[in-house]
């Protein structure tokens, strides 16, 4: 049964000031049908003005959703942005340390002293003394920690350039490995986050 659009505008209005009970009333007396009749004729316009409601949201919704589903996309973008480049670090001082000991050549360095910061700073760097061709040469590292990384008198290995003695590389072994290791798993750490979000953002569906 339809209603009269005249009809259908009173239901709307009492319905609007919660007074569905007096709607069903209304119609009932107005279109001379039953208190059953009358109330399915209420609940069907309910039902329109749900549909309608519903559908005048849609868009925000829809573009709420949008704007999350590209917000993580971004955010999953600078995650793996970054943790590929932590895992280039990665192996770059993997590659570095490789490179070293390839290309160098290997002696044994003495630490004669150790060295303050010129900047006032707390950390000692290592002073070494290494033979080259029969002669002495001096090493002043530029790295310095606190407390030291070596002791004076301390037999370390030091690479030194063949085509220039001078530049001497003292390979920190444990530091070397630490800065391998964090940077990979940060790296990788990041990834997956990325990873995650990505695949979050792709399972982001409107609402019908």
């Amino acid at each position: 049964m339809a209603i009269n659009p005249q009809y259908e505008s009173e239901v709307r209005r009492l319905l609007k000031l919660n007074k569905r009970f007096e709607a069903v009333r209304y119609l009932q007396n107005t279109l001379n049908v039953s208190n059953t009749d009358a109330d399915r004729l209420v609940q069907a316009v309910e039902g329109e003005i749900a549909s309608e409601t519903q559908a005048a949201l849609q868009p925000a919704v829809q573009g709420a959703t949008g704007c999350g589903k590209v917000l993580l996309k971004v955010i999953s973008f600078g995650f793996g942005f970054f943790g590929i480049g932590f895992i280039l670090l990665g192996i770059g001082a993997y590659l570095l340390f490789n490179y070293v000991e390839a290309e160098a050549v290997e002696v044994q360095g003495r630490v004669v002293d150790l060295r303050a910061s010129s900047s006032g700073g707390e950390g000692l760097a290592p002073v070494i003394e290494y033979e080259w061709n029969g002669e002495t040469k001096t090493h002043y590292s530029e790295v310095y920690s606190s407390p030291p990384d070596f002791e004076k008198g301390q037999v370390i290995p030091v690479w030194v350039n063949p085509e220039n003695p001078q530049n001497v590389t003292v390979l920190y072994e444990e530091t070397g490995r630490i800065v391998i290791y964090v940077f990979g798993g940060i790296g990788v750490f990041f990834l997956v986050i990325a990873v995650v979000l990505f695949r979050l953002s792709r399972k982001m569906t409107s609402p019908l």
